[in-house]
């Protein structure tokens, strides 16, 4: 998404104007190194269909105390509708 982004950005002819991704990608495509290799290899975490239900399960959680709330509000504060 981050080439997309950057090739969208030069067709357009627009600097790059966040620290943070000239950052990410010097780092991302910088030189290469066994140890770099090594570290980010042992540093991915993972992601099986287990994480990804209990992050949909997570997500859904939150967005039904989302709704409960908004409601409650609703129903305690109710909008004033001026004509």
């Amino acid at each position: 998404m981050r080439e997309h982004a950057n090739a969208a950005r030069q067709k357009a002819r627009q600097p790059v104007l966040s620290v943070c991704t000239i950052l990410r990608d010097r780092e991302r495509y910088g030189k290469w190194t066994p140890e770099i290799h090594m570290r980010e290899r042992d540093n991915v975490p993972e992601y099986n269909e287990d994480t990804f239900r209990a992050t949909l399960a997570a997500l859904d959680a939150q967005w039904l105390k989302i709704k409960v709330c908004t409601m409650l509000l609703l129903i305690l504060i109710p909008p004033r509708l001026s004509i």
